[in-house]
């Protein structure tokens, strides 16, 4: 049965109870803040550099080895209810018998070329605070030229890459 407001003794009442219990709503419904982490922090220096043409790549031989790291970096605090994933992961393409070739492979929509070698995928969250460390491996096969590795870390506001740019010597 409805009461009309104005036939209740305290009409002042209801709305204010009924004010409170949607601030209550509002308030119950914010997360718990959390410190978010990127890992936008890619290894930008592998061991064993040279040079062509004022141009820098690195030089390494097949059956070489180096580290790649990502660290955690604080972003903003989130208000979500759970942390997002993030994907963390390197491939290496090639070869390309020339440097040019190389950089051509290099397009806005991402690197073009047959993939040699990958890392398997790191998954994480956006509120661990962690370091992640892979030894890339290059097979003792490789053939000699021109190699791109990309790093990706993939996470639900975007993918970012870092490509460099490796030789491998004969």
């Amino acid at each position: 049965m409805f009461i009309a407001p104005s036939k209740l003794r305290h009409p002042f009442a209801l709305t204010t109870s009924l004010l409170c219990v949607m601030i209550l709503l509002v308030l119950c419904s914010c997360g718990t803040p959390h410190k978010t982490y990127n890992y936008e922090n890619f290894t930008k220096n592998l061991s064993g550099t040279g040079t062509q043409a004022g141009e820098e790549f690195y030089t390494f031989n097949s059956g070489a080895s180096f580290s790649l790291k990502w660290t955690s970096l604080a972003a903003s605090d989130s208000t979500e209810s759970s942390a997002s994933p993030v994907s963390i992961y390197a491939d290496l393409r090639g070869p390309y018998a020339t440097m040019d070739a190389m950089k051509k492979a290099m397009t806005p929509q991402g690197v073009t070329g047959t993939i040699v070698k990958s890392m398997p995928v790191i998954q994480t969250d956006d509120w661990t605070n962690k370091t992640y460390q892979y030894d890339f491996q290059l097979d003792k096969n490789l053939k000699a030229g021109f190699y791109i590795l990309s790093q990706k870390v993939n996470s639900a506001h975007a993918t970012l890459t870092y490509n460099s740019e490796i030789r491998i010597g004969a």
